[in-house]
This record gives C-alpha cells, structure tokens and sequence, in this order.
C-alpha cells in the first residue's frame, strides 16, 4: 500500500475502498466480536425469559435463608400430592405491593401443585368480591382465603405471624412466621369431608386456653365448648379437653367421660399444681392407672435458669419422643404435679409414662397451702417423678384395632411463650399426642420459622482482613487484567 506524504513530513495511510475494508483485518476482527456480541446478548435474553418461566411454574430457586423460609416442609409436600380438589388460595392486596417474602411463598405452593392457583385480588377495583363469602366478621384487606368447591377459610394477614411475649400489645414483635402452618391447614381444611372435633369441658371454672384451642383449630380439628351437668357428649366428640377446673365433677359427669374413653375415644386433662384436689375427677383417673398427686413438683438438678420448678423434662418413651431426643430439644413443663404409675397394665389399659424429672427432683405436698421455701425439706418426697402420662384401652372393631387414650400433664406445657418458641418441643409433644388421639394422617403439625435476624459476627482481624482484599487486593487485580487485556488488543 502507497503512503502519501503530508505537507509537515508526516505520512498518512490512504483512505481505503469500500471493496478494501471489508476485506481488511480489521473488518474480520470486527465483525466477529460484533457478532458474538449479538449472539451473547440474544442467548442470555432467550435464557433470562426460559428460566422465568420455569421459575414461574416450578421453583427453580435454592433457598439460602438460615430458617429455610422459601421451603416447604414435607408434611405440606405430602398433603399437596394427595389433593383430589382443585384449590384456588386468593390475596386480596395488588401483587407488587404485597410483602415480598410473603408473596412468594404463597406463591411456592402453586408450583408445588398443578391443583393449586394463586389470585392477588385488588380490594380498591373489586370491592365487591370478599362479598361471595359468607362469614359473621368483615374480611380485612390482605387477608388471605383459601377455596375449594363451597369450603373457604379466611386467613387475616397478622394471624401469619407470632408475636414476641415480651412485646407491646399495640406495637408487637413479630419474630415467627405461621404461614406455611396456616395456609397448609387451610388447604387441608377445605379439601377435607371429615374433620375431628374437640370439646372443651366447662361449668367446673375451667380456663378456656386460647393457646391450646388455636393448636386444635391450626391441626384442623373443630373446637367446640360443652357443660356435662347439661348435656351428654355427642357422638362427633373426637377429643375432650378438661382444662385447669377448680370444681370438681360430678359422679354422673364423671361417668360421661369415663364412657367416652370406653368407647375408645380420647381425653385430655391439663391442670397445674395450682388446682385444688379433685376427688372425683381423680377417682376416674385412678381407674386408668394415672394418680395425681397433690403437690408441686421442683428439680434443680434439670431446671430452667436456675428455677427449679420449670422442670427440662426427660423423654421417658424413647420411640414416642426420638425426634426430640435425636435434634436435642428440650421440653419445658412450669409448676407440675407428680403423677403416679398405678399400674403397668390391667384390664386391657396400658400406662406409660411420656415425660418425667431427674432423680434428684423432689415434690412438696400442696395440702397446707403453698410452700414458703423452694428449697428441699424434711418430710418431701424424692424423685424422679412422672410428669406427663398416657394410659391406652385397646379394643378391636371390625378387625381393626381401636384405642381409648387419656393423657394427663400440667397445664403449664401449653403456656403461649413455651408452644411458639422454634428450640423447645412443647408444641411437639401436643402435636405428637394429637396424632395418637387422631391419626398421622389427619393430624397437622408444622413448625414456624424464626424471623429473628441472625447477624455476622467477625473479629476485628478479619474485618481487617477483608478491607484489604476488597478494597486493595481485588481491584488491583481487575486493574492488572484489564491491562493485560488491553495490551494484547493493542497490537491486533
């Protein structure tokens, strides 16, 4: 190629043909990085709308949270496999402004299911559609409702999550989220023909738990309320609840109860050491090889924060609490009453003991009044104790084995502070007892995840450490490369 010299002796290269540029170094060089370019950004758009797609239908996302907040537990992967019904689960709140965490787990469970659809319903441009919904209280906004067929259940946007107990009442602490509980049991409930109903005793100045109530009504049992001085117990009764009464039953209400776990259904009596002694009750009690004593019970060598009347209950049947044991979680049981194994088996009734103390554990007898020392004293009896128990009947009803089961504990173990804390297994041994009174199956327990933030604690070497490498190390090294790369271009 010809170079023209220029009039301050410098030369200059020619202007090139349009015929020369295609054909020159340049052009090919060019063209090429034009082109993968092109195919570069054409690829990552193609692969950016495939995988939002497939993030849409299935999850596609790993869950790096530490409470595995964007999992779905088994038990809610099992119920979503076995649904026969379509269910549609509604969010009355515009998607983009719904929370973010919360949206999308909702949203898990539609790509967990194909029966299962998920709706944002914006309350400001369908006022009128909560109006299809039959129920006695206002449907609030951002409320979720999950349908199947004619059954809903309306699940108010607080209800998903639990409160600190050391929180304000107006300014709570929300630090458990119940969504995967609450929404799974309603898919549950309204798929579901045949649910068990729980009746909880009252007329003897019973205490109506809320607490336990919820975890029945959460387990998808039906909670209902009954007087035995006014009515017998209906055939639907599953479970009957007798909790903390401080009058004790009748012979004839007595004799109810009693027939109720004859005909192989099942009771739960929860009273603290706080309850008066109840001869009657007791007597039936007795009968299933289950004495209550009338005392409270204190263990310094397994107790909580030096309070040695909030008892760390031993597992006392490995196979009912192996879970328990193998994940070490701890049972907490405040102000307990010892329970006496009357017997081991009689009369077809088996008695075991489910929880107990540590031999060093003594009981103070409650028959003068409240001890003024927590201290052991001449005259209290020595441990290790029962603290929670279960006595089963077995019987069998067309070639199937059928059980009538009486579980006896302080009414202390379903405390609200206890049931929602993640490390204790309270909600546990409910959850478990629950399942024997019902069956695997039908009943429901899945743990809240913790919201409480987890913070990154480094040293000040390492914090040091790091300054160093991200701000020294690592853009000296990009520099360097850059450079590198910059060079070798040069001379293309």
């Amino acid at each position: 190629m010809n170079l023209k010299k220029q009039k301050d002796g410098k030369t200059s290269r020619p202007a090139m043909s349009l015929k020369e540029y295609f054909s020159s170094r340049r052009f090919r060089y060019g063209s090429a990085a034009t082109a993968f370019i092109a195919v570069v950004i054409v690829l990552v758009m193609a692969l950016n709308i495939l995988t939002s797609y497939l993030d849409d239908r299935y999850s596609l996302r790993i869950d790096t949270s530490s409470n595995q907040f964007f999992t779905i537990s088994e038990k809610t992967t099992d119920i979503l496999e076995a649904l026969e019904k379509d269910v549609t689960i509604y969010v009355l709140y515009p998607e983009n402004d719904f929370p973010d965490r919360v949206r999308d787990f909702v949203k898990l469970y539609a790509k967990h299911s194909d029966r299962i659809t998920v709706e944002f319903i914006d309350p400001d441009r369908n006022p009128t559609f909560t109006q299809q919904f039959d129920t006695d209280t206002t449907i609030s906004r951002a409320s979720i409702i999950v349908t199947a067929g004619d059954n809903f259940r309306v699940l108010e946007y607080n209800n998903l999550f639990g409160s600190s107990s050391a929180s304000s009442f107006y300014y709570p602490t929300y630090d458990s989220f119940y969504g995967e509980l609450r929404i799974t049991g309603a898919i549950q409930y309204v798929c579901s023909d045949d649910l068990p109903v729980v009746y909880f005793t009252e007329g003897h100045g019973e205490t109506f738990a809320s607490v336990i109530a919820n975890f029945f009504t959460d387990s998808n049992c039906i909670v209902k309320k009954i007087n035995l001085q006014e009515s017998d117990i209906p055939e639907d009764a599953e479970i009957l609840v007798i909790f903390e009464p401080t009058r004790d039953f009748t012979a004839d209400e007595v004799k109810k109860v009693d027939g109720m776990l004859d005909s192989y259904r099942n009771v739960m009596y929860l009273a603290s050491a706080a309850v008066p002694s109840l001869p009657v009750l007791e007597e039936l009690l007795a009968e299933w090889g289950i004495g209550v004593n009338h005392d409270i019970v204190y263990d310094p060598d397994s107790s909580y924060q030096s309070s040695p009347n909030v008892v760390i209950a031993k597992y006392l049947d490995e196979e009912f609490c192996k879970s328990l044991i193998d994940n070490k979680i701890y049972t907490l049981i405040p102000n307990s009453r010892s329970l006496t194994k009357l017997f081991d088996q009689r009369d077809l009734i088996s008695v075991a003991g489910l929880l107990g103390t540590s031999s060093g554990a003594y009981a103070k007898s409650l028959a003068n009044g409240s001890p003024t020392t927590s201290e052991k004293e001449d005259g209290d009896a020595s441990g290790p104790f029962n603290i929670a128990m279960l006595a089963a009947k077995a019987g069998v009803i067309d070639n199937v084995y059928v059980y009538g089961r009486l579980f006896v504990a302080s009414s202390f173990m379903a405390d609200a502070a206890l049931m929602k804390t993640d490390a204790l297994g309270n909600y546990d041994i409910f959850s478990k007892v629950l399942g024997l009174f019902t069956s695997e199956s039908s009943s429901l327990y899945i743990k809240p995840k913790s919201l409480t933030t987890e913070y990154l604690t480094i040293t000040a070497p390492e914090s040091t450490a790091y300054a160093v490498f991200f701000i020294g190390v690592f853009p000296l090294a990009f520099m360097v490369l850059g450079f590198i790369v910059w060079m070798k271009r040069k001379h293309l």
